[in-house]
């Protein structure tokens, strides 16, 4: 069964539930990795962060994306 969504759809929802696993796990007393600015962070229950990676290089984005959703 295939579903039509948009891409902007699609990116919204994919996007909530990133943030609700975070959420979660940090609940659940586990850090999560996440990016700020141009720094890959870890972030620890407590709610200090430790660095993990500088990013030097631009974000690089698709020019088409191509999305199935459902059974193929």
């Amino acid at each position: 069964m295939k579903s039509e969504i948009s891409t902007k759809r699609l990116a919204v929802c994919a996007r909530e539930a990133s943030v609700r696993a975070g959420q979660r796990a940090l609940a659940l007393g586990v850090p999560v990795a996440k990016r700020q600015g141009n720094q890959i962070i870890r972030l620890y229950p407590d709610g200090h962060t430790e660095v993990i990676q500088n990013l030097e290089k631009p974000d690089v984005r698709p020019s088409k994306r191509r999305y199935t959703v459902g059974h193929a």
